[in-house]
C-alpha cells in the first residue's frame, strides 16, 4: 500500500509539476535545469510522503511487533488512535520530509539528467532498458546514500510509543 501508492503520486506529481514550471517559463520548448526538475521532484516527494506516511509508520510498528503482539492491521491501527492520539500516526514526520525533500530532488533530477546524458549518442532518442536500470539504480542509490542518517532518525522516532514531540 505504501511503495506502490508514494510511487503512483510522486511520479504523477513530478509530470505535473513540470508542467506548470513550463508553463511558468512560457515554453514547452526549452529543456529544464536539472535544478528546476530538482524542486519539482522535491515538490513530488513532498507531498507523496505527506500522503502515504501514517502507511509507513504503522509498517514500522508491525515489524517491531512480536507474534504475541501482533493481531493484525486494523488492531495496531486502533491502538494507536485510542493510546497514543491522531498526531502520533505522523511520529518522525519532520525528520522524514527532512530527508524526502532532497532524496526525491536528487533522485528523479539525476534519473532524468543521467538518461539524458547516456543515450545522447542513440539516434532515436529513446533510452533501451539497460540505459533505464543504471539511471535509476545510480540516481536512486546517491539519493538514498545522502538521506540515510534521517532515515535511521524517523525510524527511531516511530518506534516511540507516545507522541512527545509527533512532528519531529
Amino acid at each position: 500500500m505504501k511503495i506502490s501508492s508514494d510511487s503512483a503520486i510522486k511520479f504523477t506529481l513530478y509530470e505535473k509539476v513540470k508542467h506548470y514550471i513550463r508553463i511558468e517559463r512560457n515554453t514547452t520548448q526549452q529543456e529544464m535545469s536539472i535544478g528546476e526538475r530538482f524542486i519539482a521532484g522535491a515538490i513530488a516527494g513532498t507531498i507523496s510522503q505527506t500522503t502515504v506516511y501514517p502507511f509507513d509508520l504503522m509498517k514500522t510498528r508491525l515489524a517491531l511487533q512480536t507474534t504475541a503482539e501482533n493481531k493484525g492491521l486494523m488492531n495496531l491501527i486502533k491502538n494507536i488512535y485510542t493510546k497514543e492520539g491522531i498526531r502520533s500516526f505522523y511520529n518522525g514526520y519532520t525528520v522524514n520530509i527532512l530527508g524526502v525533500i532532497p532524496y526525491a530532488g536528487i533522485d528523479l533530477a539525476l534519473y532524468e539528467t543521467l538518461k539524458k546524458y547516456l543515450n545522447s549518442e542513440r539516434a532515436d532518442k529513446h533510452p533501451n532498458n539497460l540505459t533505464l536500470l543504471v539511471c535509476g539504480a545510480i540516481s536512486s542509490a546517491l539519493g538514498q546514500i545522502i538521506t540515510y542518517p534521517c532515515s535511521l532518525i524517523r525510524t527511531r522516532l516511530q518506534t516511540q510509543g507516545e507522541c512527545r514531540l509527533c512532528l519531529l
